[in-house]
């Protein structure tokens, strides 16, 4: 959650996932909705049914059809993604999205992914590398995201790429993952190619101990939850149990004193009564005994699977984000325009277990807090190996090998190093749509502690974006569960194919570490209620189904879930107007799905910029700065290394991170912050 007060920062997540769009058995595809419903009267729909605004798998009825004047028939029925209302008015029929399952889903699409669809392929691909109530089957995931990828598929190229890239169901191997990016972006052929960030988990060989180590991790935390349960139940049983042993200790001490003034009759039957007191109490040590070990027992259990799980699972993870890297020859690549002597590489390295020890091709190299590092590596003629090596203090290790031509060669389409705004000139006759923005900013909260900036802010992103770049936007100040669910059901209607939108949010966050899943927080959250909560793969089913074809997620909180950097191509700022033309006109043909964060799992700052957040003030200057054409990495990039820089005068560690949303429909394009002054 973010929280006011500098220096005052606790757990936020947002953690963007679910199953992607397919197609039907009908010729009209679910990768976009056949025909927009008839919007729905919002303020109609009671309190209690906010929940038929997400999105759910709907079957819909078959259509009926005249063929000649004789003959009428139904076709089958036909497999969208809508949200709950719709498939209601519709007549469709379909499982509420929090209470499907594996079946459930694989009913709908399986059909007419056995049919070939590449649509619905993908879609079963997804389906089981979710694993929707049961363990996900990355290798069976892999076999369906390839049938529809060799059907030429950009959206199945992408995942089977990030399986590679990951090393879940394949071995892994991140210069294939390269490849099956390339091929997604269209930048496979000619003089441009595709050039991107690379980030490696780890070493393939330690892949299958990763997801095992993260296996029993989660199973340690099912455990935890049930050795609590057990161990609540025994200590109340164990309390009862002694109240009632000091019950029958006092009455045994009063029967003992009635017996000293009482007659020989009287002591007689008080003497059976005192002794039935004596087996009663022996019977209730004995109790007592066995629950006070019990208890002990389940102490000490619990005590050893916490300690269990809270040993570091994580391997280290490289990054390099300069030069941008492009996959030829089987190795990641980067192709010098001239011929140098030395060059500069930079990145990151996320070592949760603590950094042993860093190299640079064998050289120990120097690294900060945050883990980014700058090494120079001296070149010769051709081709330079680069070995980038970090070990953890557990032991763990990751290795990223690539080349470094020095050499002209054809043109490439890199970012450069640090550009001073990332911005380029505004090429002429390209349409870029119109762009619309949802903005929330959430600070006063009835039931957990309130911000101070999240309005503010919120209100100055609105200002910029109507001012500078003519977005239409949406403000939403304080706004609960229905007012922003209902928000996006009614952009989701009103928008078309070729507009761009943009979804900003500040305010607190909830993430669960067990499932990975995060929360937003609307100003009606209870904390240890979540059925007000917006968790983030609902959000993403909305922007899945929505038509737009530039959609980007801005959130200033901390983001959960598996992200990849190698999918977003990059362009050169002094590429020759030619060249970069040609790459936006690919770009802006492909749908992009991106998320751009203040922070990783990582606590994140409330204030720092004054009257904002640290992420909102550098947010808000980037884009300011801007007078041509922003592309959404360079404007990561550029707010990173603000961000970076400034938390870090306050003691705190925090990084935006900026990638493709997991099974959103991203197929590579790029958003882009057009300036209309």
């Amino acid at each position: 959650m973010r929280r006011h007060g500098v220096g005052v920062i606790v757990k936020s997540g947002l953690g963007l996932g679910l199953l992607a769009l397919v197609g039907a058995c009908a010729p009209q595809m679910a990768g976009a909705p056949e025909s927009a419903p008839a919007a729905y009267d919002i303020s109609k729909l009671p309190p209690g049914q906010v929940d038929k605004l997400y999105v759910v798998d709907c079957l819909l009825p078959g259509q009926v059809r005249k063929l000649g004047e004789m003959t009428t028939y139904i076709t089958p029925r036909r497999p969208v993604k809508t949200t709950a209302i719709d498939c209601e008015i519709r007549g469709g029929e379909y499982v509420a999205y929090d209470r499907a399952d594996y079946a459930t889903s694989l009913k709908v699409w399986l059909p007419q992914a056995k049919a070939g669809s590449a649509e619905a392929q993908t879609y079963v691909g997804e389906i089981y590398e979710k694993g929707l109530g049961i363990k996900p089957d990355y290798a069976l995931a892999a076999q369906w995201y390839r049938k529809a990828a060799e059907q030429g598929y950009a959206r199945a190229e992408i995942d089977l790429g990030f399986l590679y890239e990951k090393g879940l169901g394949v071995e892994q191997n991140l210069s294939e993952a390269m490849n099956w990016y390339r091929k997604a972006s269209g930048l496979s052929g000619g003089k441009l190619e595709f050039v991107s960030t690379v980030e490696m988990s780890a070493r393939a060989k330690q892949a299958t101990e990763l997801k095992s180590l993260r296996s029993q991790v989660s199973h340690l935390s099912k455990e935890t939850k049930s050795l609590k349960a057990r161990l609540d139940s025994a200590r109340g049983k164990l309390d009862k149990a002694r109240s009632e042993k000091e019950s029958l200790e006092k009455q045994l001490q009063e029967l003992q004193q009635r017996q000293q003034g009482a007659s020989d009759q009287e002591r007689s039957h008080l003497q059976k009564e005192v002794q039935q007191r004596k087996d009663q109490l022996a019977r209730q040590n004995q109790t007592v005994s066995r629950l006070e070990k019990e208890t002990w027992q389940l102490s000490s259990k619990l005590n050893t699977v916490e300690d269990k799980e809270s040993q570091d699972t994580t391997g280290p993870t490289i990054e390099i984000t300069d030069p941008l890297l492009t996959a030829t020859r089987g190795i990641p690549t980067v192709r010098l325009r001239s011929i140098r002597r030395t060059t500069d590489i930079m990145g990151r390295i996320n070592a949760p277990a603590g950094i042993k020890f860093f190299k640079v091709n064998g050289q120990p190299a120097r690294f900060g807090k945050d883990g980014s590092f700058k090494a120079q590596i001296p070149l010769g003629a051709a081709d330079n190996k680069v070995s980038v090596l970090v070990v953890d203090n557990n032991g763990r290790q990751a290795v990223l090998r690539f080349l470094i031509q020095n050499a002209a060669g054809v043109e490439v389409a890199t970012a450069p190093a640090a550009p001073e705004t990332g911005s380029i000139s505004k090429p002429s006759g390209l349409n870029f749509g119109d762009y619309y923005a949802v903005i929330i900013g959430n600070d006063d909260y009835t039931y957990l502690p309130k911000l101070k900036t999240a309005v503010h802010d919120a209100r100055r992103v609105d200002r910029v974006l109507r001012e500078q770049y003519g977005f239409k936007t949406t403000l939403l100040i304080n706004a609960d569960r229905r007012t922003i669910l209902s928000a996006l059901y009614e952009l989701r209607q009103r928008l078309a194919p070729q507009d761009n939108l943009l979804i900003y949010y500040a305010g607190h966050g909830d993430l669960d570490r067990v499932n990975d899943r995060g929360y937003w927080l609307p100003v009606d959250a209870e904390e240890d209620n979540p059925s007000n909560w917006i968790s983030n793969e609902a959000i993403t089913d909305i922007i899945n189904t929505m038509p737009s074809k530039h959609i980007m997620v801005v959130v200033d909180s901390c983001y959960s879930g598996t992200m990849s950097r190698t999918a977003i191509p990059q362009v050169q700022v002094h590429l020759s107007e030619k060249l970069r033309d040609l790459w936006l006109r690919l770009m802006t043909k492909s749908r992009s799905r991106t998320v751009l964060t203040s922070g990783g799992l990582e606590p994140v700052l409330d204030e720092g910029g004054g009257a904002d957040s640290v992420f909102a003030q550098a947010f808000v200057e980037a884009l300011k700065k801007n007078h041509g054409l922003l592309l959404g990495y360079n404007l990561y990039r550029e707010v990173a290394n603000v961000v970076t820089r400034r938390a870090a005068k306050f003691g705190v560690n925090q990084v935006p991170e900026y990638a493709p949303i997991r099974h959103a429909g991203h197929e590579t394009g790029q958003f882009f912050f057009v300036a209309s002054s």
